[in-house]
């Protein structure tokens, strides 16, 4: 400001270095200082409108510097050495981020009722969240188990139908057995033994065999056209066609008349009571010596290529039959022979009253396979296990052929059976003449999140 005029002085920035350049211009504001000195308000009036309209630019008049001094000014050195740097990109990421931690931190202290209202909205979404997803797992589940327990409890019945039906011809076969006359003398004609006794212990698979000498006895032909006629219609009348492999009828014990692939036929002539045989010696001492009720069935084991039950019915004498054919003789005299002839050896042990036992052999991957077992697991994307629980078969330790059998009650599983357990599993059990079975389904499916 001029204190005699009242002129404000304005200093105008250097625009370059060139000594020429600047002495003009410093002469033509000197004589635009004495203008405005001399002129007084409208002539520096003019004058500003002169510059605003001038070959300069409007912004370098308008940017001038307060301080007095010429160091303060910014070189031209400077000036172009600023507006020359140029950060990178990954300078600016690192820079955003610092100065977005730094609000977010100070927001943070300084508002705490943010982060507060923040942090209970949020306790609220996911404990309604956690509560909708439990009940949801928890329908799952329920769901999960009411279609285990139906599937399961469908297949068991299945099987129970289908034993009852398969081994029924076993009783009708006894009851002609024993009341059809056509069979009662074969068990008085194989005699006590050692009568008729052929070989001592031949090796068969699984043991040692005494073996009886059966000619004249099971190989007439009215005999095996009887046990023909029998087990044949009792197959078909129970549509059980390849169910149903093998029937073999053993009076006294002794393997006599057998009949497989639609034929009868004359058996080997073992003796089960009397043969060091594992097996044979069980279920004969079951049988006779136990007094075993119903069916006594073995497995499954594998009989050649087919994977089969075995299933044995004891076969006594008629009531009082003993007593009128063996104690006397036929003109009526005692006979101690006769009575020795009654009782029956089994394994050292006198049993009165055996005539022998009838048996089966039933196609278990057969009947697997017409029940759909796998089928019907697996289109409810479950797991299974099918078990057979009888305390007493499952101390035995060796099978028909030697083999052990420790696993035998396993009757069916799939691939994934492995994985049952009590906490995604449930138990159906089932009665069928094999004793309880225990269907297993598996009614929690792994499930893969992608």
């Amino acid at each position: 400001m001029n204190a005699s005029t009242g002129v404000p002085i304005i200093k105008q920035r250097r625009l370059t270095t060139d000594s020429n350049t600047t002495g003009t211009y410093s002469s033509k504001a000197s004589s635009s200082s004495g203008y405005l000195a001399s002129d007084g308000s409208s002539a520096g009036s003019s004058n500003i409108w002169n510059r605003l309209l001038s070959s300069e630019s409007v912004w370098d008049s308008l940017n001038v510097v307060h301080n007095e001094k010429d160091e303060d000014v910014i070189s031209d050195y400077e000036f172009e050495e600023k507006k020359a740097w140029n950060p990178s990109a990954v300078s600016i990421f690192f820079l955003s981020m610092y100065y977005e931690a730094r609000h977010f931190l100070k927001t943070v202290v300084s508002h705490p009722h943010i982060w507060l209202c923040s942090l209970a909205v949020m306790g609220i979404v996911i404990g309604v969240g956690m509560w909708a997803i439990t009940n949801e797992k928890d329908a799952y589940i329920e769901d999960r188990k009411q279609t285990a327990e139906f599937v399961a409890r469908e297949t068991a019945t299945y099987f129970a139908n289908e034993f009852k039906r398969a081994f029924l011809p076993l009783y009708s076969l006894r009851e002609a057995v024993t009341h059809s006359g056509y069979f009662d003398d074969l068990a008085f004609k194989m005699g006590r033994y050692p009568a008729n006794l052929l070989e001592n212990n031949v090796p068969v698979e699984g043991g040692l065999a005494n073996l009886r000498n059966i000619e004249g006895i099971c190989d007439d032909e009215e005999i095996l056209e009887k046990w023909d006629e029998l087990v044949s219609t009792s197959t078909s009348e129970s549509d059980l066609d390849g169910l149903l492999v093998r029937y073999r009828l053993m009076p006294r014990n002794v393997a006599c008349l057998e009949h497989k692939k639609n034929m009868a036929m004359v058996d080997s002539g073992m003796d089960m009571s009397n043969s060091d045989h594992p097996f044979w010696s069980m279920v004969v001492e079951d049988l006779f010596v136990k007094k075993w009720e119903g069916l006594h069935v073995f497995g499954p084991f594998m009989a050649g290529d087919m994977e089969v039950f075995c299933t044995h019915l004891g076969i006594w004498t008629k009531p009082g039959q003993d007593d009128e054919f063996n104690t006397f003789t036929e003109d009526g005299a005692f006979s101690l022979g006769n009575i020795q002839n009654s009782l029956t050896d089994i394994q050292g042990t006198e049993v009165a009253g055996v005539w022998g036992f009838i048996m089966n052999y039933l196609n278990w991957g057969e009947m697997k396979k017409r029940s759909n077992i796998y089928e019907r697991f697996s289109n409810v994307g479950m797991d299974f296990k099918l078990n057979r629980l009888e305390e007493d078969v499952e101390k035995l330790q060796f099978g028909p052929k030697g083999a052990p059998t420790k696993n035998f009650g396993e009757l069916a599983q799939s691939p994934n059976s492995h994985l049952l357990d009590d906490t995604n599993s449930i138990i159906i059990e089932t009665e069928s003449l094999h004793g309880i079975w225990q269907v297993c389904p598996r009614f929690i499916v792994r499930m893969l999140v992608l």
